[in-house]
């Protein structure tokens, strides 16, 4: 008792102390105490190394109305030497003070928490790199690319700050990406389906815009880390610095190159202005700059602003190449996906970036090329020489006659002829990829799941804008997850861990909770049906709007997702106590190809042959024409189709009901086509050496595929929860008629007497 009370005078004495302590120190800081804030009245409280933000001081001496802002010149480190970070892929990456600074924003960082692929970890568990990575190896190669044009042909005058130009492109590119990939979009098309429901039952507006694609989020984000540093393109005075709009960097002081003395430093060519922000965004879109209120698919502008000359185009092709699709993007992320996800050296397809040129080459698309789409249906069906030999007029371009511009003609990059199979190969790769990795049916499954979990929390969930470095005054805004993608503050926050955050925060949805456990314990759907599509032969007509598919598998392709999920509906509805449930459906119109549809890629490039390399020396308007190489020259490396088309069908129910969804399945496919024979394996039944073994069947007097056993209550009970709730499964608005039936009667007599 005694060493207790001891203990307890003790304790009560060093409290006392340090409450003394506490006052005499707020007395000295001059420090009330009101409502729970500190209000300084003195010297300032300490900062704990928390850097305080600066008061903005708006003077209004002499009837000016500008504001002063807290401006810091650019980061040197160590007298302005280049730093560098490794890379799993090209060993380091080169990092300028400039691009430094680009990179430590919330904007470029947020890529560090979006995950390459996505959801293919479902199946391949080491690809877990992000798009920060790949971002930052684009910039690399768009760098090695620029500066090998420059080196080899100097006569094309590429500049230093045209260089970082493309590398900031390069490394910006990836910004308007989502959450898991292409998810993002996926899931917004289901939540406009919903709305477009919600609309016909109320007068409600939707609120989703159309068209969006990430791209012009990526040109939102642009903006958003230039606000971030204080600064903003200003599109009235291209030519000069950007506009300062806030505290952070001196916009004076971006400076293109470091590595020159202080008298060139601080030259007016060598600071960044907003013609080279607009540049950047120009060559991560690899077209013009849409207008003011117009998205990339509405875009009507023909013309670039920021690289506005001819002789300049090309420059825009290397991180976006619209001509053929082959550009240090896809080199890029072909070499690391498949590093990380076959365990293979992942080939970096360097010669792409050694043996690059730029040469004249005859426009590959020019009917929907921005600049010779309007020529080419002047003229159309004139000879090629005929068109070649008219002057198109270009107005605003003082160097027009110097180079001698001709219609459907570009500066595009271009290949020694001897890299023709080597092109092939890699776009060959891109198929393999694509059919293996980026929409493997466990992927898409998995990405199906998630895509339902954030329908199902959009409607309650929000996300703010509010930031800490905002001023006084900002208005909070709180969005959906599907319109995050309209404020760059909403944006910026998320991220792949928006499912970690519904995980903790909506306990109380039992149907939400229970989605994220199937994600969780890879409890995904099912892929019951996976029917290929024949691509289309000699005697089949073709129709140039729509993919070139055989004429029996015609009406099945034909079919929108929700016709053919309205004709397995209506084809058999129940059987003995197992029912399809439209909402339980999902179907998907899978097409894979090698980079340009039904077409050869490769004939999307131009070559130039041996005997023509020395011309490349020429002044710009007399560079060499390269050309398309004809296909019988590789004809061996040539795949039979270039595309793949697929339907493939995914149960969000029980098993049973998956099986009976794929026997439904072939029994309509069976109605639509010629041939009555039915090649589809069903669900369940595919694997005979299952421990649980197949399913039986069997068949009643009508023809019917009956379950022997009875579905559980326990498996259905989910699917009956997930409706009741409201719950991520859109239902398709009915068209008018029914799907099957009106196919139907589109058959040969010969058919219908068979059905």
């Amino acid at each position: 008792d005694i060493l207790f009370a001891r203990l307890l005078v003790s304790f009560f004495g060093v409290g006392c102390r340090r409450w003394s302590w506490a006052v005499e120190t707020m007395k000295r800081h001059h420090v009330e105490i009101l409502d729970g804030k500190s209000i300084s009245r003195g010297r300032p409280m300490p900062s704990f190394g928390i850097e305080q933000a600066p008061a903005m001081a708006d003077h209004r001496r002499n009837g000016s109305s500008q504001k002063e802002f807290k401006l810091r010149p650019m980061k040197k480190f160590d007298g302005g030497r280049t730093m560098r970070t490794n890379d799993d892929v090209h060993v380091s990456v080169s990092m300028c003070p400039l691009f430094q600074t680009i990179v430590d924003t919330p904007q470029v960082q947020r890529l560090a928490g979006l995950k390459q692929l996505g959801v293919s970890e479902m199946v391949y568990r080491n690809v877990t790199h992000n798009r920060l990575e790949h971002s930052l190896g684009v910039a690399h190669l768009a760098e090695s690319m620029a500066r090998a044009l420059q080196r080899k042909q100097p006569n094309l005058k590429i500049t230093g700050k045209e260089i970082i130009c493309i590398k900031l492109a390069g490394l910006c590119h990836d910004l308007g990406h989502g959450p898991f990939s292409h998810a993002y979009e996926v899931f917004r098309k289901i939540v406009k389906k919903r709305r477009e429901l919600e609309e016909k039952c109320s007068s409600a507006e939707s609120t989703l815009d159309d068209g969006w694609k990430h791209e012009d989020a990526s040109l939102m984000m642009i903006d958003a880390l230039l606000k971030h540093h204080g600064m903003a393109i200003d599109m009235d005075h291209l030519d000069e610095p950007l506009k300062q709009i806030g505290n952070g960097i001196d916009a004076k002081q971006l400076f293109a190159e470091y590595d020159l003395p202080m008298e060139e430093l601080s030259k007016p060519d060598n600071v960044l202005t907003s013609r080279d922000w607009v540049f950047i965004k120009e060559c991560v879109l690899g077209a013009p700059l849409p207008k003011a209120g117009e998205t990339i698919k509405q875009s009507t502008s023909i013309e670039y602003i920021g690289r506005p000359h001819r002789d300049q185009e090309f420059l825009h092709d290397i991180v976006a190449n619209r001509h053929s699709g082959l550009d240090v993007d896809k080199i890029d992320y072909f070499a690391r996906d498949e590093r990380h996800a076959f365990g293979s050296a992942g080939n970096i397809h360097g010669l792409f970036i050694e043996e690059v040129f730029v040469a004249w080459g005859d426009c590959p698309d020019p009917e929907k090329c921005f600049r010779c789409k309007a020529h080419y249906h002047e003229h159309k069906g004139k000879s090629t020489e005929q068109r070649k030999k008219i002057q198109l007029d270009l107005p605003n371009n003082e160097r027009q006659l110097d180079l001698h511009i001709r219609p459907l003609m570009h500066l595009m990059l271009c290949y020694p002829e001897k890299l023709v199979t080597t092109a092939m190969t890699f776009f060959i790769n891109r198929f393999r990829n694509h059919s293996q990795l980026y929409t493997h049916k466990a992927a898409k499954s998995a990405e199906y799941l998630i895509c339902d979990i954030l329908a199902l929390a959009d409607p309650f969930y929000r996300i703010s804008n509010v930031d800490v470095d905002d001023e006084d005054g900002t208005e909070p805004l709180f969005l959906r997850i599907s319109e995050a993608m309209k404020d760059p503050k909403v944006f910026v926050k998320l991220k792949d861990s928006i499912i970690d955050v519904l995980e903790l925060g909506a306990a109380e949805n039992l149907v939400l909770q229970k989605l994220i456990k199937r994600l969780r314990c890879r409890d995904l759907y099912k892929c019951v049906v996976s029917r290929s599509i024949r691509p289309g032969r000699g005697g089949d007509v073709r129709d140039s709007k729509e993919p070139f598919v055989h004429k029996d598998d015609k009406a099945l392709w034909g079919m929108e997702e929700e016709q053919i999920i309205e004709g397995l509906v209506e084809t058999r509805g129940e059987h003995q106590g197992v029912v399809l449930n439209q909402e339980n459906i999902i179907v998907e119109m899978r097409t894979i190809h090698h980079g340009k549809g039904d077409q050869n890629p490769v004939n999307f490039m131009r070559f130039l042959p041996k005997e023509k390399l020395p011309l490349l020396k020429n002044d710009i308007a007399n560079l060499p024409d390269a050309v398309q190489v004809d296909e019988e020259s590789y004809a061996a490396h040539i795949p039979r189709a270039f595309a793949e088309y697929t339907v493939r069908v995914y149960c969000r129910g029980s098993v049973e009901e998956g099986e009976l969804l794929s026997h439904v399945f072939a029994q309509m496919d069976n109605d639509l086509k010629d041939s009555p024979i039915c090649t589809e394996v069903p669900y369940g039944m595919e694997d005979s050496k299952s421990n649980a073994g197949p399913v039986q069947l069997s068949q009643d007097s009508v023809g019917d595929f009956t379950p022997s056993k009875q579905s559980s209550s326990q498996s259905s009970s989910f699917s009956d929860d997930f409706i009741r709730s409201g719950g991520p499964g859109v239902t398709p608005p009915r068209k008018t008629g029914h799907a099957k039936r009106k196919l139907l009667d589109d058959l040969s007599p010969q058919q219908d007497k068979k059905r």
